[in-house]
């Protein structure tokens, strides 16, 4: 394919010992991790809750000059969501 020459690999793949992650896999496994954190006795509702936590977590450390709106629009929740989750990490918003 003409471009391709120059090798490497996508820019929002990261290596994580000997595995490879997109960009959806690495949310997938971040909101696995938060699940993995949540009591044993959660409800669906309280796992679901823990998950997008989990995820809007991720999104901000990892892009944390992005908007507000634009993590909440990736994470499919709303900009409150991310306003609490910048606060529960302490990282400011743009």
């Amino acid at each position: 394919m003409p471009g391709s020459e120059a090798g490497g690999r996508p820019p929002d793949w990261r290596q994580h010992g000997d595995e490879l992650h997109c960009l959806a896999c690495r949310r997938a496994v971040a909101a696995e991790a938060g699940l993995d954190a949540a009591p044993d006795e959660a409800t669906t509702a309280g796992r679901a809750k823990v998950r997008s936590r989990a995820l809007v977590e991720f999104e901000v450390r990892r892009t944390p000059d992005r908007a507000n709106s634009l993590i909440a629009r990736a994470c499919r929740t709303s900009v409150p969501a991310v306003v609490k989750a910048r606060a529960r990490l302490g990282i400011p918003a743009p």
